[in-house]
């Protein structure tokens, strides 16, 4: 099944996907809605669905020094390691000393749809820790796609803030769906932290 180019993978028993929802969705919802407990002291998490548009603001403290922590997070070829839905990623052009573009290949559930996504973005490395990247529609399977990382320390700590703005190009399953995948992000960030620290160590 395809749309708009996409490639979208149905599991087998979506020909009762009323019956397979409501076998499933359950434990889905709960294993989702426990978060693990790990080092890093997240401060905030929220993740709200407008008409599509997602915005996003995630900072959390993590024990382990920034020197440490922000090599990690600027250089592509580390993303595979903090976050398990990122298949690869890669720089494909260097632009200038501070500006790259870079693409991304995510893989990743909503239900019972799965899918393979790409994202190719420019990524700007900005002074004091600062990194944001904004996605070219084009090449992605997003319409929008925006993000501000800023990494500073504190101490022997490291702050992490991060906001985005994404629009998702992609099929989201009515009524459930959106907040499924609210979950997903908001899940994929505290993984993307806890990796962030336990690797800075």
């Amino acid at each position: 099944m395809t749309r708009k180019g996409h490639t979208v993978t149905l599991c087998p028993m979506l020909h009762g996907p009323l019956r397979y929802i409501t076998r499933v969705l359950p434990p889905l919802l709960l294993s989702m809605l426990i978060t693990p407990s790990y080092g890093e002291d997240i401060r905030q998490l929220t993740v709200k669905n407008e008409a599509g548009r997602y915005t996003v603001i995630f900072e959390v403290m993590l024990n382990a020094p920034v020197e440490k922590t922000l090599p990690l997070m600027v250089d592509p070829a580390n993303w595979p390691r903090l976050a398990d839905i990122v298949s690869a990623s890669e720089v494909i052009e260097d632009i200038a000393a501070d500006k790259k573009k870079v693409h991304i290949i995510f893989e990743g559930c909503v239900l019972f749809i799965c899918k393979t996504l790409k994202k190719t973005e420019i990524m700007r490395l900005l002074p004091q820790g600062e990194i944001t990247t904004l996605a070219l529609p084009e090449a992605s399977d997003f319409l929008y796609a925006s993000e501000r990382w800023h990494i500073t320390g504190v101490g022997q700590d490291t702050r992490v803030e991060y906001q985005a703005e994404l629009v998702p190009d992609f099929f989201v399953p009515p009524v459930i769906g959106p907040y499924i995948l609210k979950l997903k992000i908001q899940s994929l960030l505290t993984q993307t932290a806890h990796n962030l620290e336990r690797l800075a160590h």
